[in-house]
């Protein structure tokens, strides 16, 4: 079923990031182009001619009817991030799938600020002060600039503390807390990945500044 007129409200997960120094909401697998800022307008880049999104294409704005974070978990081979939960306001050509949507405009119109840790995906406040944090650094380059992105983990004080402890002996031989937690997390060390360890206050501040960027009117 095709609506072609009014607006729903739907859910959908991000990961908390940065991109260019501005604080931003990736896509939670696969793509790295974070969600942009205000109304975003669904493109197919697989049939270029038709107007997202279309029966039997998988183009257009992808929302869930209820909460993902309820029902629907990121397998572990597949680290991500930190999950940050919200809702999407869905309008034009919405096409109605089981669980889901699929539509041609949409909004970000709230953003909770529990997030999960990566990895036992159980959810805390920002600002809780029960969050280890931790930046992958990821550069990228794009002529004529060179960008950056910036992926948060997040890990509660039981998982940290496990990975530490699981670690010990590399510990003893150099391997730093950073490193430790990154391949806790299942994060492919690379030669252009650099990693810090991020305070929960300026998690806090990143997360303001995408309310700010997301929900202004």
């Amino acid at each position: 079923m095709d609506i072609e007129l009014g607006s729903i409200i739907a859910y959908r997960q991000w990961v908390l990031g940065k991109k260019n120094n501005l604080p931003v909401l990736l896509p939670t697998i696969m793509s790295s182009t974070p969600w942009p800022y205000g109304t975003v307008e669904a493109m197919c880049h697989i049939v270029r001619s038709h107007h997202a999104p279309v029966r039997g294409c998988t183009c257009g704005i992808y929302a869930m009817k209820t909460p993902p974070w309820e029902n629907l978990r990121i397998p572990r081979e597949l680290p991500v991030g930190t999950f940050i939960n919200g809702t999407v306001e869905l309008f034009g050509k919405v096409i109605i799938h089981e669980y889901g949507y699929r539509a041609q405009y949409g909004r970000v119109t709230s953003l909770s600020d529990i997030v999960d840790c990566s990895m036992c995906r159980q959810p805390f406040a920002i600002g809780s002060n029960k969050l280890t944090y931790l930046t992958i650094i990821v550069p990228h380059q794009v002529r004529p600039i060179k960008q950056t992105k910036r992926i948060i983990y997040a890990f509660c004080d039981e998982c940290r503390n496990k990975a530490y402890e699981k670690a010990k002996d590399k510990r003893a031989h150099g391997i730093s807390n950073v490193e430790i937690l990154a391949t806790a997390a299942g994060v492919i060390m690379e030669h252009s990945i650099y990693l810090e360890l991020t305070s929960d206050s300026e998690v806090r501040e990143m997360y303001e500044g995408i309310r700010k960027l997301y929900l202004s009117d």
